[in-house]
């Protein structure tokens, strides 16, 4: 009586290991397959660096507007300057 029930439980407890590991598996590709999601760390780091890079678009465009503003001005003093070397 004694080695059927140690055998039932001995089965009980191999099924139960089967389905540990079963769930392990689907777990580990579940959090392979999430990517961003399954990790808030990386996820924070990922908008972080998304704001940083809109930021730094929006100051590109920025000075890339300061910098043709500039050249025109450049242009403008040159000629001003080449005019009155050419009246002196």
């Amino acid at each position: 009586m004694r080695a059927c029930v140690h055998v039932q439980k001995r089965d009980a407890l191999s099924r139960t290991k089967q389905v540990r590991d079963a769930l392990r598996i689907d777990n580990h590709r579940l959090q392979q397959s999430g990517g961003l999601l399954g990790n808030t760390v990386l996820l924070r780091d990922f908008e972080e660096r998304h704001e940083d890079c809109s930021e730094l678009s929006k100051r590109l465009e920025q000075l890339k507007s300061k910098h043709a503003e500039l050249t025109l001005n450049t242009g403008a003093v040159r000629r001003k300057i080449d005019s009155a070397n050419v009246t002196t």
